[in-house]
Formats: structure tokens, C-alpha cells, sequence
């Protein structure tokens, strides 16, 4: 019970801290984010081989600007479709973009580990992880690829530009108890534990065994890179949501996510 009471004895500490963050005003905001997307422009190519995996179930329609947005950065790519029956797969195929098709719908961390693999087999320096629904900028890629060269881990973080006018509410509260939870676990203060667009170099990939194969598999992995010593940077990035529909399933993934939790404070 020492463990419970120490951990959670910290947990409104975290939240207060958390909460007690001023992004400042939106001019403020969007002047920043306004930079970062000047730096992209004037960044070398990149100096690692690089690979951007793009997990996907049922994106259509958004999978067709996805595709068109991501071909023009010239970066090698690899789609991971994960069962899709809404024509996503159709769209992937006559694109001409490699991909590979998942049998049934497993998991975005399956889906994630089937990139990893295939990014280990060839060879490549490092991956970028993004989501194929239009809610994290494309262009900031070679700015995550950029900061790699000084990070183990690279985060795009939405927290500057976290409230509830701009997040649904129940993806705003997940978020922000379980990045404070987390921090509290790690002893680092980690922005933004839910984010999906990650940078990541392959020794990383290596070096960390990820049993989850669900949304708990983000979690799961920073936790995990965290205790072993890696460094993980941050990169500021706007919020975007549009209309659809998130396939978190709120109760059983929460549940998966508590799951992660306990292993790491009773087997750490």
C-alpha cells in the first residue's frame, strides 16, 4: 500500500502543475506554431534514413488528402491497414504506396509493431509515427526528423493549445490525467502521453519489449522508453479534430490502460 500511497499522494501535485500551465495568449500560440512551420521550410533533407509508418483503419474519406498531402514530402512510407472494410484498402492499393494488409482489425499497436519490424529488417535509422486522419501536420515531419539528431524520442505536443473550447471534453480529460499519471510514474513531466505522432530512432525499437496491442501501446512504450534512460524531446504541434468519429473504445482501452499502469508499479 506504500507504493499506492506515495504515487498517489503526488497525483493532484501533477494535475495542479499541469493545470497551472499558461499557453499564453492564441496570437501568442499561433505566432509559435508559425515559426516551427518556417523552420521545416529551411531544414536539410534528412540524415538518417527514414521511415513514416502510418497505421489505418476505416480513414476513408480523409485517406485520400492523407495520401496526396504525404507523397509530396518525398519520404519513404509504409502503410499498416488494419482491416479496413470502408474502402480505405481500396485507396491504399491504387495509390502506389507500399503497404501491408492486416487479416482482421488487431490493434494500433500490432499494426505499429508490423512497421517497427519492417523497419528493422531494412535497415532504416529511425521511424516516424503519424496518424492517417488529418489531425497531426504533415509538414512538421522533417522537423521531427531534425530533432532526432539530438533526442531518442521525439513527441508532437499538443499541450500548449489544450483546453476544452478545442479538445471533446472526454479526450481532454483522458489526456490530461493520463499524462499527469504518467509523469508521476516516470518522475519527468511528460506534455502529452496520448500522442500519436512520435519520432523514434531504432535502437530504440530495438531495445524495448512492448506487450500491448492496443491504444495502450503508445503508453506503454513511453513509459518503458522513459525508465530505461532514453531521451525524449518535444515538438509543439496545433490541435485538430474534425468530424470523425475516434475508434477508441472508452471503457475497454481505459481498462488496458489501468492494466499498463499496475504492471509497471508492481513489476518495475
Amino acid at each position: 500500500m506504500g507504493a499506492f500511497n506515495n504515487l498517489f499522494s503526488g497525483l493532484n501535485k501533477a494535475l495542479k502543475f499541469q493545470t497551472s500551465f499558461r499557453a499564453g495568449s492564441s496570437a501568442g500560440e499561433s505566432a509559435a506554431l508559425t515559426r516551427q512551420r518556417s523552420e521545416v521550410q529551411v531544414l536539410s533533407r534528412p540524415f538518417i534514413k527514414t521511415l513514416i509508418i502510418i497505421p489505418t483503419y476505416n480513414e476513408f474519406p480523409q485517406i485520400l488528402e492523407f495520401i496526396s498531402a504525404i507523397k509530396k514530402l518525398n519520404y519513404e512510407c509504409l502503410f499498416i491497414d488494419d482491416g479496413s472494410y470502408d474502402g480505405t484498402t481500396e485507396i491504399i492499393k491504387k495509390s502506389n504506396v507500399n503497404y501491408i494488409r492486416n487479416e482482421r482489425n488487431f490493434g494500433k499497436g500490432y499494426s505499429l509493431k508490423i512497421g517497427f519490424n519492417y523497419a528493422i529488417v531494412n535497415n532504416y535509422d529511425c521511424v516516424i509515427t503519424i496518424d492517417a486522419d488529418n489531425q497531426h501536420p504533415i509538414e512538421f515531419i522533417p522537423l521531427f526528423v531534425e530533432k532526432l539528431k539530438f533526442f531518442d524520442i521525439v513527441i508532437g505536443s499538443r499541450k500548449k493549445q489544450m483546453n476544452i473550447r478545442k479538445m471533446p471534453i472526454d479526450r481532454y480529460i483522458s489526456n490530461r490525467f493520463n499524462s499527469a499519471f504518467i509523469s508521476i510514474l516516470c518522475l519527468k513531466n511528460i506534455p502529452d502521453a496520448q500522442s500519436g505522432y512520435r519520432g523514434m530512432k531504432i535502437d530504440v525499437i530495438k531495445n524495448l519489449k512492448i506487450n500491448s496491442n492496443g491504444f495502450d501501446f503508445e503508453t506503454e512504450f513511453i513509459i518503458k522508453a522513459i525508465k530505461k534512460g532514453y531521451k525524449v524531446g518535444y515538438i509543439d504541434i496545433p490541435i485538430i479534430y474534425n468530424s470523425k468519429k475516434s475508434h477508441i473504445k472508452k471503457f475497454k482501452d481505459t481498462l488496458k490502460v489501468l492494466k499498463v499502469y499496475l504492471n509497471v508499479i508492481f513489476h518495475s
